[in-house]
């Protein structure tokens, strides 16, 4: 079989078949187009910036996980962010979809509140050996122990940072966390809702 000219300029103008990714209108091997985020759960974050103690920090944000913990949200947790001389508190957390309720960062903004208003020293106490315990856990194995110390170094630029932080948790009392977690202020907040 022959082919005339006509043929061979026939076959090649006609259109390739099409990819699986040119069917969507997207270039194959491109990667594939968001469609956004995808919210089940209403989601909030609230962050206070702070100059204090990042033990300090650690042990609040500790006790205000406890009082998330009552706060009826579906999923809840307070945080240390540290990085360098940048410090502060973060509370995240998710409500139920049927929730009637107040808004999610309004309980979060509410857990640190509270955290402050029913402070006792037992309670900071207990904060400050939960914060020490969840350290030495994670740092119970070489690796454990390295990425530790090594995190402590980058935040601090200090060799001896690690052990630092965990002699300071021991100065950390109620009136320490009072006064921070009374001295935060609005903080910032971020909510995404479904």
């Amino acid at each position: 079989a022959e082919r005339t000219a006509a043929d061979s300029a026939a076959a090649d103008s006609a259109p390739a078949a099409p990819t699986r990714g040119a069917r969507r209108g997207r270039a194959p091997g491109a990667a594939p187009v968001a469609a956004g985020p995808q919210v089940v759960f209403a989601w909030a974050a609230a962050a206070w910036r702070t100059d204090a103690d990042p033990a300090a920090v650690a042990v609040s944000a500790r006790l205000v996980q406890t009082r998330l913990a009552e706060s009826g949200l579906r999923v809840a947790r307070a945080e240390l962010w540290w990085s360098g001389a940048s410090r502060a508190l973060v509370a995240l957390g998710s409500a139920a979809a049927d929730s009637t309720t107040p808004g999610t960062a309004a309980r979060l903004a509410a857990a640190v509140r509270d955290a402050s208003a029913q402070l006792t020293e037992a309670e900071v106490a207990a904060g400050r050996r939960a914060v020490a315990r969840d350290i030495l856990f994670a740092a119970r194995t070489p690796d454990g122990l390295a990425r530790y110390l090594g995190e402590m170094l980058e935040r601090t630029g200090e060799p001896r940072a690690g052990q630092d932080f965990l002699q300071a948790l021991d100065a950390v009392g109620a009136p320490t966390v009072r006064a921070l977690l009374d001295g935060l202020g609005d903080g910032l907040t971020a909510e995404m809702n479904p």
